[in-house]
């Protein structure tokens, strides 16, 4: 393969490309991750730093992050704990971190409380005294201690196998027998509860937090986000009753990064926010009330769900149907509270695979899809529905559908009454901006309820452009398509597409 930056193909040693060869637009001209932020003279600026390094406060130049020395490509933790001056009270030890330092508390629900109630005093931090080690949190307890109005505070696992789970966990938790779709267990309990709040892990209230490197078991929710700024990361949620995690309410510029999320029983990232609230540019990172980075969801009943209103960028996002047959995938969903509301979603170099429903987008749902692989639903792979619009660039939508249900819109893409949607050839608006679809698609071997194919349903009124695209076969049959689509030209060969870095 000849990599050549620009061309829209993430290959070699490119860290992104965009498809174009400009600097300033979050991929620079040799196709180098950029990190875009707002300067204090109002500016957005964009540097392409090494991955050890943030731009400076002005966006000229790069830097160490607070807690590393050296220079730019070489920069080093430092060991605050090597300092004397650095003593942790009594019976406490020092625990360095990455850009940081604790003194560790007791592998305990109650140290863990106490922790969170002094914002992790004296650093800032909070780290644990253990290894290897369960901490119970009893279902019962009260959520209020867990629930953090700190700014800046760390909770890191540091790689010592720190594990949250409630007790007993929230499928052990006696349930009234309206609350267990799937009847109750005799001792009361539920294998997968319907409950759409109940017991959580952590909740982020505050600015500029960071959680890393935790498991987190059992609990009906996990770690939603309410704040600015916040990064969750390197965690994994196993077997979570509701919400694993998720930016909600007021969250803005919310990071999930290197997120492991399995056996959820409904929706494993619930999300929404305020518009009004986010930058209107979209390269920072506060133009999204949440972002999604290399996040890998398997056994998710819902995946992803954003609601109400919101913008959300899912970049190499991942999700699967499980192992478990008890632990399906439906696919994600999007769709806005109102009429009024919008829901903004950009998905890149993603994979949907083998869930019932693919991804489905409903009222006010703006939704933009570049370079994601969706294949091996049962259903279909894109369903816009109620007024959704959906732009589609350079995916490969293979081997969906086959299945029935009571919902209309089968195959690979149906778009239903009063939707739009532009595969290759048109113009969308998408979060305010004109954007049209290169084309590029591979749209290959989808089927309807008959098995008969059907990679195009279109019943939205409107003609359909899809031009540009692969089909499996020069000829465009019309048994493959339903309703006014144009497919001219065809391309006379499949594309050339490297789906991001998921395995």
């Amino acid at each position: 393969l000849v990599v050549q930056c620009g061309d829209g193909s993430v290959g070699g040693r490119e860290e992104c490309d965009d498809g174009n060869d400009a600097s300033g637009d979050g991929c620079s001209a040799d196709c180098r991750r950029e990190q875009c932020l707002r300067s204090s003279d109002g500016e957005v600026r964009c540097t392409a730093c090494p991955p050890d390094s943030v731009p400076t406060e002005d966006g000229l130049g790069c830097r160490c992050p607070k807690g590393f020395a050296g220079e730019p490509g070489a920069c080093a933790d430092i060991d605050e704990c090597s300092d004397p001056a650095m003593a942790c009270p009594e019976g406490r030890s020092c625990v360095n971190l990455q850009g940081s330092w604790a003194c560790a508390v007791a592998c305990t629900a109650d140290a863990l409380v106490e922790a969170l109630a002094s914002c992790g005093a004296p650093s800032g931090a909070i780290a644990f005294d253990c290894r290897d080690t369960v901490i119970r949190i009893p279902a019962d307890s009260d959520v209020r201690g867990r629930e953090v109005a700190c700014n800046d505070l760390v909770v890191d696992g540091a790689g010592r196998g720190i594990v949250f789970e409630m007790d007993p966990p929230c499928w052990k938790v006696p349930l009234d027998a309206a609350q267990c779709p799937a009847g109750l267990e005799p001792d009361g309990s539920c294998a997968c509860p319907d409950v759409d709040s109940g017991a959580e892990f952590l909740q982020l209230r505050g600015d500029r937090n960071v959680v890393r490197d935790l498991t987190v078991r059992g609990f009906f929710e996990g770690i939603p986000v309410r704040g600015r700024d916040n990064v969750v990361e390197d965690v994994r949620f196993e077997r979570q009753c509701d919400d694993s995690f998720g930016s909600v309410g007021s969250g803005v510029g919310n990071l999930f990064r290197r997120i492991d999320a399995s056996r959820g029983c409904d929706k494993c990232s619930e999300n929404s926010g305020n518009l009004a609230d986010t930058d209107p540019d979209p390269r920072v990172r506060a133009h999204w009330n949440a972002v999604f980075d290399d996040v890998r969801f398997s056994g998710c009943r819902t995946p992803v769900r954003a609601a109400l209103a919101g913008r959300f960028l899912l970049d190499r996002v991942a999700m699967r149907a499980g192992d478990d047959a008890d632990f399906p995938c439906d696919g994600p969903r999007f769709s806005s509270g109102t009429a009024d509301d919008r829901v903004v979603v950009s998905l890149q170099d993603s994979l949907l695979e083998d869930c019932r429903h693919g991804l489905r987008l409903g009222r006010g749902t703006e939704a933009l899809v570049r370079g994601t692989r969706i294949a091996g639903c049962e259903l279909r792979a894109v369903r816009a529905a109620a007024g959704a619009q959906v732009t589609m660039e350079g995916c490969t939508l293979a081997s969906n559908g086959g299945g029935g249900s009571a919902e209309t819109g089968f195959g690979g893409v149906a778009v239903l009454e009063g939707s739009t949607a532009d595969l290759g050839g048109g113009l969308l608006e998408w979060d305010g901006l004109p954007f049209s679809s290169k084309g590029e698609n591979a749209i290959c071997d989808n089927r309807g309820p008959s098995g008969r194919r059907r990679d195009v349903q279109n019943d939205s009124g409107f003609p359909l452009p899809a031009r540009g695209n692969w089909w499996c076969s020069a000829a465009v049959a019309p048994i493959r398509l339903m309703g006014d689509v144009d497919t001219e030209p065809v391309l006379d060969r499949a594309p050339l597409r490297v789906h991001g870095a998921l395995p």
